[in-house]
């Protein structure tokens, strides 16, 4: 038995699937193959270091 099924293998469904397994469920990914906008999302991640963008510390107080 699954814990969730997710329809669309783009960015916003693959960050879930990722956060589902990191918990421990299982996940099932529905996804057509076709390349879409969510393959070209180059703003996520930074091309030198390839780390995720993160909100500096003291962003909001100052």
């Amino acid at each position: 038995m699954l814990d969730y099924i997710i329809v669309g293998g783009g960015l916003a469904g693959l960050c879930f699937a990722e956060q589902v397994i990191a918990s421990g469920q299982s996940v099932l990914i529905v996804d057509d193959g076709r390349l879409s906008t969510s393959s070209t999302a180059a703003g996520v991640y930074n091309p030198v270091i390839l780390k995720r963008y993160s909100v500096l510390s003291q962003a909001m107080e100052q």
